[in-house]
């Protein structure tokens, strides 16, 4: 698949998105729909992966395809709740073991039975991610044709949007907003964009720049109040960020995609998965004791050094392991790149 730096920077924008949301940093109530563009931005990039070989798709495939996901999310994300039950268990919290959910994938389970908060709540949406990331393997490799394959996407994604529509005037949010069957469905929308044909677009340039405009909107003004307004916001991030998507897809963004392809932009979304998975306890240990702004520089601070040392330390040794291949080029160099976790 042919590497865009424009979808590094989309990544970096997520991620400072939710960064500010989780520090109360004015002006970005709606920050945590970031997740919502990462769910789209993912769902896309790992269907477009496996249809590259989606009719030859074998067991072996499949335990391949696998395989390089958990060498690209496991090290970082077991160093992570592996530090964090370590620290709560020192600072005496009643649930120390509740870290470990997250390095099971199954964070979006526990936090909604269960029903108690800890620093690693966030790790829900990778759990959403693997999940999916099974799902999809097994749909290629059952039906082993990317029209079939394009169909069971669209169902998947009418299904949850269906189904978080029914549960958002009966339920509790939680069971929407953390539940797989519920909060997938960028995942699904996402994969059934890879299956489209290059779209013909007159203008793809001002549909990127409109598309940006829009994310920004709804990142700024939405608000966390009510689960039947909450289903809104994320069905407009959906539909922005598959806009958005389109526009790049044609390689004509235009200065929008140039803003996205910036350099220091770029490298921040190749850090992401670190920044987003740090970024959370130091933000709850700051948000209540420091002003939003300073939390929020501080948070970005410790979380960016974190990150930075954890890919170059762990997730690149380990990664290139899993891929049995000396270190890759700069991404400046690389006119190819494997695809990986959209928040990763």
């Amino acid at each position: 698949m042919t590497y865009q730096r424009e979808l590094d920077g989309l990544r970096a924008l997520a991620a400072i998105a939710v960064l500010a949301f989780h520090t109360r940093l004015p002006g970005f109530g709606g920050g945590f729909l970031g997740v919502d563009l990462f769910f789209v931005l993912s769902g896309y990039l790992t269907t477009s992966l496996i249809l590259h070989q989606i009719e030859g798709f074998s067991p072996g495939a499949f335990r391949r395809f696998l395989s390089r996901r958990l060498w690209r999310l496991w090290p970082l994300l077991i160093t992570f709740c592996g530090a964090v039950a370590l620290a709560m268990w020192l600072a005496g919290d009643r649930y120390p073991a509740a870290p470990l959910h997250g390095a099971l994938f199954i964070g979006n389970t526990d936090r909604a039975v269960l029903g108690y908060a800890s620093y690693s709540v966030h790790t829900w949406s990778l759990a959403a991610e693997m999940q999916f990331y099974i799902l999809i393997g097994l749909l290629a490799l059952l039906l082993r044709s990317a029209r079939r394959l394009r169909y069971a996407l669209l169902a998947g994604f009418v299904g949850v949007t269906l189904y978080r529509l029914g549960v958002a005037s009966v339920a509790d949010w939680r069971e929407g907003f953390y539940s797989p069957f519920a909060h997938s469905s960028g995942l699904f929308l996402g994969g059934l964009v890879a299956t489209l044909p290059p779209p013909r677009i007159r203008y793809p340039g001002m549909m990127v720049g409109v598309a940006l405009v829009a994310l920004a909107a709804v990142l700024s003004v939405a608000q966390f109040r009510t689960f039947g307004a909450l289903m809104l916001w994320i069905g407009a991030t959906e539909l922005a960020t598959v806009l958005l998507l389109l526009g790049l897809r044609t390689g004509q963004s235009g200065l929008a995609g140039r803003w996205l392809g910036f350099g220091p932009l770029v490298w921040l979304g190749q850090l992401s998965y670190g920044l987003y998975l740090w970024h959370y306890p130091v933000a709850v240990l700051l948000r209540d004791t420091l002003p939003p702004v300073p939390a929020f520089v501080v948070t970005f601070a410790v979380s960016l050094a974190l990150a930075a040392a954890s890919f170059r330390w762990l997730e690149q040794p380990m990664r290139n392991r899993g891929r049995g291949q000396r270190a890759p080029a700069p991404a400046s160099a690389r006119v190819r790149t494997p695809v990986h976790s959209a928040i990763a």
